[in-house]
């Protein structure tokens, strides 16, 4: 858990560190309608992330059920390699993303402190989800698609990852734009 939650405050720095300059417009500038803004790569960040801490609360407190599908070890360990895989920086395909993750439609720089909260309370998620590693949990966009906290909490953190490096694309895009 400490190099997750290490992961996470690099992770959290790391956007900072690429954001905090950006003035209201240049966080809600597209390169086109098929790409993401830096504002609504943040905000799909937030609601991704905070689709879990149902799950997790339910950890917490003993009431979370297994999924049916959870109970083959097998069928675990193949979705959350394939789930880790898909987010992964390296993958080159592009995805589409369900429903619930969608971005907000928000706009400014209270989107980058809403983040940096957001993170916060993740961290501290993340830190009372130590003991429960194991527990196998249903995606919050499908309760097919099975997998254990710990590569959950693997998904969340490669999946920020891939989001940085759109949000680098969209500042690459708009150094050259301007």
């Amino acid at each position: 858990m400490d190099n997750w939650t290490e992961k996470l405050d690099k992770n959290t720095n790391d956007f900072i560190q690429h954001i905090a300059a950006l003035n209201s417009v240049e966080l809600n500038w597209q390169p086109n309608l098929q790409t993401w803004s830096v504002t609504q790569n943040l905000s799909h960040l937030i609601n991704f992330n905070r689709s879990y801490f149902p799950i997790f609360n339910q950890i917490k407190a003993g009431k979370y059920q297994t999924p049916w599908l959870g109970k083959f070890g097998f069928m675990v360990r193949f979705m959350g390699k394939t789930i880790l895989k898909s987010v992964q920086l390296d993958s080159k395909k592009k995805l589409k993303t369900f429903p619930i993750w969608e971005p907000n439609t928000e706009e400014g720089i209270s989107s980058l402190k809403k983040f940096q909260n957001h993170q916060n309370k993740l961290k501290e998620m993340i830190l009372e989800m130590q003991n429960f590693g194991d527990v196998v949990l249903a995606s919050p966009s499908n309760k097919n698609i099975v997998y254990t906290l710990n590569k959950a909490i693997e998904i969340i953190l490669a999946h920020e990852e891939r989001h940085l490096k759109q949000i680098k694309g969209v500042i690459s895009n708009l150094e050259e734009k301007a």
